[in-house]
């Protein structure tokens, strides 16, 4: 995303972990992203978490709203660091997805106004989930990200 996005992003040694500081109407907000593998048995598999760093900075909230007044900023620098993430390691996949659906739907509007981008070097999945035959079963799946379709969350992985 060629928007303006914040230049203090500091990352971890192994690129796992970026903090940035969020400047606006309430003031500075310190900001983490994680990259954390979802499940031992899906490697190359990874969670995207963001929030505010809370506590002795061991947590990150990301249900808090911050309504600091830059919130496009904010979605740039998240999206820098998953360009970063994945220059580390272009082997991995990243998942997205909200704490809730507003959240999510948030980043699937960034998504869809910068899919012409987002896809010259990733490759872009929507998660859904259909109720099974059976009423207790759900099932879930991926498919290539369509513009204007509701999704539960993303999976960016490299071309």
């Amino acid at each position: 995303m060629n928007n303006e996005r914040y230049q203090n992003v500091r990352a971890s040694t192994d690129n796992l972990e970026y903090k940035f500081t969020s400047s606006g109407k309430h003031g500075e907000i310190e900001k983490v992203i994680q990259y954390k593998k979802i499940d031992p048995a899906l490697p190359d598999l990874y969670n995207l978490g963001f929030g505010h760093l809370t506590g002795n900075g061991n947590y990150i909230d990301d249900h808090v709203r911050a309504d600091n007044g830059d919130m496009m900023k904010v979605l740039s620098t998240v999206a820098f660091t998953v360009n970063d993430f994945i220059a580390h390691y272009p082997d991995k996949a990243v998942y997205i997805r909200g704490s809730d659906p507003v959240r999510t739907r948030v980043y699937q509007i960034a998504i869809n106004k910068h899919y012409e981008e987002i896809t010259k070097d990733y490759e872009i999945y929507g998660h859904l989930v259909l109720q099974a035959t059976d009423p207790d079963e759900l099932i879930y799946y991926h498919e290539p990200f369509q513009k204007n379709k509701n999704y539960i969350g993303f999976l960016i992985v490299k071309k």
